[in-house]
């Protein structure tokens, strides 16, 4: 009886653990705050996120195209899947999407209606990037993707704002040759459909 009470204050000690927030060290120095892990709530601690991101896409770009794409490229732009905050204060900065997004799912989801579109799934299925390659109003060739790991859509806080994709573009390097040209068919997607091109 002694050991029976003592095996469930440890698993009720461990499933307080799990509801405290807490803070996970990872690459690149950014910090991901996980509160009330039970519910999902989860906010990133400065900009750290968006430079990952660059060295995911830097990496799925070589990867799909066998070439080398700096992730410093300086016209990079994407909408995060988590609201950011500065350390110290509890205000939300950085989680408006970009003026873009819609358009982006847009072409996205049109892409892959019609094949047009270049991927990479991985992690048992649980990472997914898409990728196609349209152009700027100048004529420079730009490339839009998408990228979800784990549905990590669905970890926001829906009060702050509904679930929406990492999507974003970046340009200023030439198209590559194996790269899928974006679909120029028209689609009419209602709102709630530009939100995440996975869904």
């Amino acid at each position: 009886r002694v050991h029976r009470n003592v095996l469930q204050s440890q698993a009720s000690a461990r499933r307080a653990r799990l509801c405290q927030p807490r803070t996970v060290r990872g690459e690149s120095a950014w910090l991901i705050k996980v509160c009330q892990r039970k519910l999902g709530q989860v906010r990133v601690q400065g900009p750290h996120l968006v430079l990952l991101i660059r060295r995911w896409v830097s990496a799925f770009h070589a990867c799909l195209y066998r070439e080398y794409l700096s992730p410093q490229l300086p016209d990079f732009a994407c909408t995060v899947p988590f609201p950011e905050w500065k350390e110290g204060s509890s205000a939300i900065v950085n989680f408006a999407p970009q003026p873009a997004h819609a358009q982006w799912v847009s072409v996205l989801r049109t892409s892959f209606q019609s094949g047009a579109i270049d991927r990479v799934i991985c992690n048992n299925s649980q990472c997914h990037y898409w990728a196609t390659w349209s152009q700027l109003d100048d004529g420079r060739p730009c490339c839009i993707f998408a990228l979800r790991i784990y549905q990590w859509e669905q970890l926001v806080d829906k009060s702050v704002s509904p679930p929406r994709a990492c999507v974003g573009t970046y340009f200023g390097v030439p198209k590559p040759q194996s790269a899928t040209s974006a679909s120029k068919i028209f689609f009419h997607w209602k709102s709630s459909q530009l939100l995440d091109p996975f869904y």
